[in-house]
């Protein structure tokens, strides 16, 4: 009887041990790990203002079909992106992992590519904080036709249900967006790149004049 009771919990414990338990590893995602090196190839066709008559193309580069090829930063085939500027100190971008793996199989984003910039290292401060005015975490925001809007989530949940509309919408308005419209177009002008001094090549600090 207490070979068989131990054989009992030793079944069960494999049982439990392999059903999902919600976290982030239990989930399979296709998320681009941006970083400063290939944030600027990765989005170079969402960088480009749209042609504003919704053709899905971006200052006549096309749709990007050759995206697949070896070296090419996944998602540069893409000219609509969903990014996440996140820390790895805050519970809510943690959640967002699985809300970005669920948004990856709703079909209203599917000609999305999903973006993760970790802000966590000193090195990225300038960049998630300079660059694109990250101020709280996680900060969601849509990248199309050289335009940025940021996900307001006050009065909104960060979940993919939700998002996956409103990126859509997004971008829609912002295809659709003539230059001569007199209408302001969505969002803002997607910031340059910031360039950052360097140390002079002695490792001495610059003379006062």
């Amino acid at each position: 009887r207490v070979n068989k009771a131990r054989e009992e919990a030793e079944r069960a414990k494999r049982q439990r041990d392999a059903k999902p338990t919600g976290a982030t590893v239990d989930v399979k995602t296709e998320i681009t790990l941006l970083t400063q090196d290939v944030f600027e190839e990765a989005t170079a066709l969402a960088q480009r203002m749209s042609d504003g008559v919704g053709l899905g193309r971006a200052g006549g580069l096309g749709n990007g079909n050759d995206g697949n090829k070896a070296g090419k930063v996944p998602g540069s085939d893409k000219r609509r992106w969903i990014i996440a500027f996140c820390t790895r100190w805050a519970p809510p971008c943690n959640l967002l992992v699985r809300e970005f793996a669920l948004l990856q199989e709703d079909d209203r984003v599917k000609d999305f590519a999903l973006g993760w910039v970790d802000c966590t290292p000193p090195a990225m401060s300038t960049f998630c904080a300079a660059r694109f005015q990250s101020r709280g975490y996680p900060s969601v925001v849509v990248l199309t036709g050289g335009r940025l809007v940021r996900y307001a989530a006050v009065d909104r949940e960060r979940i993919a249900g939700v998002i996956a509309p409103w990126a859509k919408t997004v971008a829609d308005l912002i295809d659709g967006w003539a230059p001569n419209s007199g209408e302001a177009a969505p969002g803002v002008p997607i910031p340059p790149p910031i360039k950052l001094k360097k140390p002079p090549e002695d490792g001495r600090r610059g003379e006062r004049a």
